[in-house]
C-alpha cells in the first residue's frame, strides 16, 4: 500500500534525501548503491529521475518531491552536490504554500544556491 499509504515523518525522509546525496557522491552504501542512486538522479523522463524530479545542473543540481494526501502536504527538496536539504510536512490541505514558503526562509537563510 504506497500512494495515500506510505507513511514516513520529516525526520526520516531527510535521512533517505542525506543518504541519495552520499550515494550519488559514492561515499554511502547503505540505503541505495551508489549506481542506483546515480540512476535516480539521471533524467528518465523530462525533468524526473526516478521517484525524484529533478531541477539545476552543476552545483545547483537538486531533487525534490511532493506529496499529498487528504488534510497533509510535503515537500522535500535536497541539492546533490552540497548536502544541503530541507523537508516540510503539513498538516493541512492548504499547507503547500507555506511548506514553500519555509523552504525559501531556510534556502535565504543558509545562502542555498538558488
Amino acid at each position: 500500500m504506497a500512494a495515500a499509504g506510505l507513511w514516513t515523518t520529516p525526520s526520516d525522509l531527510a535521512l533517505f534525501a542525506t543518504d541519495l546525496q552520499r550515494a550519488a557522491a559514492g561515499r554511502s552504501n547503505q540505503v541505495l548503491s551508489p549506481k542506483m542512486a546515480r540512476e535516480m538522479l539521471t533524467a528518465q523522463s523530462g525533468r524526473y529521475g526516478l521517484g525524484v524530479a529533478l531541477d539545476g545542473e552543476g552545483k545547483r543540481a537538486r531533487f525534490s518531491h511532493s506529496g499529498a494526501n487528504e488534510g497533509f502536504r510535503c515537500h522535500l527538496i535536497a541539492y546533490v552536490e552540497s548536502g544541503q536539504r530541507a523537508v516540510v510536512m503539513t498538516n493541512s490541505d492548504r499547507g503547500g504554500g507555506l511548506a514553500e514558503e519555509i523552504i525559501r526562509s531556510v534556502a535565504r537563510e543558509y545562502a542555498w544556491p538558488d
